[in-house]
């Protein structure tokens, strides 16, 4: 019984030295230990790879994070400048309206001031 389990303990250090799952290695690490082998040696060399593991996932996360970050940068400046020319569009939209606002609104005033003339040009004159 004693040489299986010496067996997972020689599996898991064979699987540390071909960078295989970490997470098989641990399991077999755990049954050594519940088997009273003293593994200790190889749960500090665990740990260190896990930490290693840890620190460079977490690094490489960091480096993918400036990527997202960058892209996302370039993207808001994009949308800014965009932002900025439909601000000046509507800008320039409103004052074309408000012109013709004012210019209709003195058609209106010139047909109701012309109309007046012509409804006293149409009215006959009593004498």
């Amino acid at each position: 019984m004693r040489s299986s389990f010496l067996e997972i303990v020689c599996e898991a250090v064979s699987q540390i030295q071909t960078n295989d799952d970490i997470e098989e290695i641990e399991q077999q690490v755990l049954v050594a230990e519940a088997a009273n082998i003293n593994v200790s040696w190889l749960r500090v060399h665990l740990d260190t790879i896990s930490t290693n593991m840890k620190s460079s996932l977490l690094m490489e996360m960091k480096a993918n994070t400036s990527l997202v970050k960058k892209t996302a940068l370039m993207d808001l400046r994009e949308i800014c400048v965009e932002l900025m020319a439909a601000q000046e569009r509507f800008e320039k939209a409103e004052k074309y309206v408000r012109v013709l606002n004012l210019v209709e609104n003195n058609l209106n005033d010139n047909i109701l001031e012309s109309k007046g003339g012509i409804d006293s040009w149409a009215r006959p004159t009593v004498l």
